[in-house]
This record gives structure tokens, C-alpha cells and sequence, in this order.
């Protein structure tokens, strides 16, 4: 019973915490509308992606090690039961920490500049309700 309460809440800490800094906002400033690329240089546009492609896998096998393996979830209100040293935890202290960082930093270089700056401008407020337009 443990288990699907961990797979459960993992699933909705998922959708809730990253989803919303990695997705939503970003949406909500740019519409994922694509834009001319940074300085004009299409490899960065290729760059961001492939690093948003290379965090995701890694964030989602955290989630699912906190839920399958620990018995719990990322989220305070539902800690793991066990400590989790497998996969990725071996070697990386917060796995999700550095998926993150590729997956919530890079999407200003997959969508265009203009878009990504007011990204930017959006997480240094730390304004989540609020559109911030440029």
C-alpha cells in the first residue's frame, strides 16, 4: 500500500514542483512559440534541446527511485522510508538538482531569445502568477 501512495504522490510532486518551473511557466511566458535563435546561431537551439532531452530521462528515473525504491517521495510532506543509493544516487549527491538545471534553464536556448529572456526575467522575480512581459 506503501508503494502506490509513493508512485502516487511521486507522479503528483512531479507534475506539481518541476512541471511547473520547467513547463507551465515557461509556456505561460512564451507559448512555446519559436523565435529567432540566441545571437542567431541555430546550434544553440539544438544545444538547449538535447540538454532539456538529457535531463528528462534522468529527472523522471530519480522520481521514480524515490517512489520505488525509498518508498516515498521528493516531497517533504512524504519522505522516503529508505535511503536511496542506486542508479544515479551513487555518484551525484541530487540527481535531480542537476536534471533540473538542464531541463528548467535551457528552454530560452530551444525557443528563441526574446522568449527566453523574459524566461529569465520570470525565475529571477521568482514570480510563478504572474506574467512578466518585455
Amino acid at each position: 500500500m506503501r508503494r502506490i501512495f509513493a508512485i502516487l504522490g511521486s507522479a503528483l510532486f512531479l507534475v506539481i514542483a518541476p512541471g511547473a518551473v520547467a513547463g507551465l511557466g515557461p509556456w505561460w511566458i512564451s507559448r512555446w512559440q519559436m523565435q529567432a535563435p540566441l545571437l542567431g546561431f541555430f546550434p544553440i537551439r539544438v544545444a538547449g534541446g538535447l540538454l532539456i532531452a538529457t535531463g528528462l530521462p534522468v529527472l523522471l528515473d530519480s522520481f521514480a527511485r524515490f517512489a520505488l525504491k525509498g518508498l516515498g517521495t521528493p516531497a517533504p510532506v512524504f519522505p522516503t522510508r529508505h535511503l536511496v543509493i542506486t542508479g544515479l544516487y551513487r555518484y551525484v549527491r541530487n540527481p535531480m538538482y542537476v536534471a533540473g538545471g538542464f531541463v528548467d534553464r535551457w528552454p530560452w536556448a530551444a525557443v528563441g531569445k526574446s522568449a527566453g529572456h523574459r524566461v529569465r526575467i520570470f525565475r529571477l522575480a521568482g514570480v510563478s502568477s504572474v506574467r512578466v512581459v518585455v
